[in-house]
């Protein structure tokens, strides 16, 4: 994707367990504003683990987590025994605000330590602006420890710009009911795929269908395009078209869903013509009648 790095931590010391019964946090004030799309931990599952890894953005309530904004579950396949870099991909459907404080949550259900996850962090404490937490009874208290967790969050800030500055289309010529405007996107190779393609092209673009998995997890209906390294996001909003490339078709989003593009033509009437001796046309069409002059 197009994101810009937001916030970030990513000094490893120690680890900090996740399971059933201890929620893990980090507290972090944001420095840009724009759609939450993307967070990053630095994580390991044990062996043992089956159990899918929950990863949440909670508003701030008096220092700690308070309303649950969006939240993203990574499937335990696709977190290795190893410390590595885990990415959770959001549907950008939250904006947040620059200088405003938030809390990246981490949980699980897994009964023991041992089948649940260890996440990298460590004893530095940089200041009010980032720190750890945990809660002992699933997010209905929370402990400061004050440390920090290993984590990164993006803001895709391109996506913004790309949305304030696209051309929208007035329709004057034809009745459209449902849409005054149409914004128009660069051509899709298909609407079929649930999951990114094993080898994707450069410059490719899809429509996600549900239920999406992989890097596309929670992306249902937006448009991804694969840039050489990662995938860039266009969401879905009212309006939105592109040409569907393997059904030939244009497809318009209407807000709930992709639907194909038609324009509502004016409907036939039937008309009636009589010629009389002075040269004259009477047509009657819709009970209306009109004369019209046959000139030789």
């Amino acid at each position: 994707m197009s994101l810009t790095l937001d916030q970030s931590f990513t000094t490893y010391s120690t680890d900090k367990p996740v399971y059933n019964t201890q929620w893990c946090g980090e507290y972090f004030t944001c420095g840009l504003t724009g759609p939450f799309t993307q967070a990053d931990v630095y994580i390991y599952k044990y062996a043992g683990t089956s159990v899918d890894l929950i990863v949440c953005l909670y508003t701030d309530s008096s220092g700690h987590p308070g309303t649950l904004l969006d939240s993203v579950t990574i499937s335990a396949t696709n977190i290795g025994t190893s410390y590595g870099w885990v990415s959770a991909y959001f549907a950008g459907n939250v904006t947040i605000n620059s200088g405003t404080k938030y809390h990246l949550v981490l949980h699980c259900t897994a009964s023991t330590i041992n089948t649940g996850y260890e996440w990298g962090h460590a004893n530095t404490y940089i200041g009010a602006s980032q720190g750890d937490e945990d809660s002992a009874n699933q997010g209905g208290s929370w402990t400061d420890r004050g440390y920090n967790c290993d984590f990164k969050t993006y803001i895709n800030i391109a996506n913004v710009k790309s949305i304030a500055s696209s051309a929208k289309i007035k329709v004057t010529q034809y009745k459209v009911p449902e849409f005054k405007t149409f914004e128009y996107q660069k051509p899709v190779e298909t609407m079929t795929l649930t999951a990114a393609p094993g080898s994707p092209v450069k410059g490719k673009r899809y429509i996600v269908k549900a239920t999406a998995s992989g890097v596309w997890t929670g992306l249902e209906n937006n448009i991804v395009e694969y840039d050489g390294v990662d995938w860039e996001v266009v969401f879905k909003r009212i309006g939105l078209t592109t040409y569907v490339k393997d059904v030939n078709l244009i497809y318009v989003y209407n807000g709930s869903a992709w639907v194909q593009f038609g324009l509502q033509i004016p409907t036939i009437v039937t008309a009636t013509a009589v010629l009389d001796a002075t040269r004259y046309v009477s047509i009657t069409i819709n009970g209306v009648a009109y004369k019209l002059a046959l000139i030789q």
